[in-house]
């Protein structure tokens, strides 16, 4: 765990430690994604010093560049499937931004039962 916690690096084993269960050695993966959190809430934080969340508008364009750079590292580049941190980091920095966009248009936001079945068959589907 001190590597977890430097935030820097980080092993998902602890060796000699859970060697009799099902993913030996591996214990507790979502503390693997810490320093991904992390760097979630540094990007927050200096996209809110420089007021690039000070309006609505301005944080839907800042999510809109976050979606781009995502869709470009997906779909243009090979780093998603080469290297495993940018992979985790993309996946990880959306999610985020998208949360933080619900709670920002949650106001706008209408909760309808048949659009949550839609969407439970379409992901049941795929």
């Amino acid at each position: 765990m001190p590597l977890t916690a430097s935030l820097v690096t980080h092993s998902m084993t602890l060796p000699g430690v859970f060697e009799q269960v099902p993913e030996s050695g591996v214990i507790d993966p979502p503390l693997w994604t810490l320093r991904y959190e992390t760097v979630c809430y540094v990007l927050l934080a200096l996209f809110a010093l420089v007021g690039v969340l000070a309006t609505r508008f301005r944080a839907t364009l800042t999510l809109a560049v976050i979606l781009g750079l995502y869709a470009f590292v997906t779909f243009a580049t090979s780093w998603r499937t080469d290297i495993g941190a940018i992979d985790s980091a993309t996946r990880f920095v959306l999610d985020f931004f998208l949360g933080g966009a619900f709670y920002l248009f949650a106001d706008k936001i209408r909760l309808d039962l048949r659009v949550v079945l839609v969407l439970g068959v379409a992901a049941v589907a795929t």
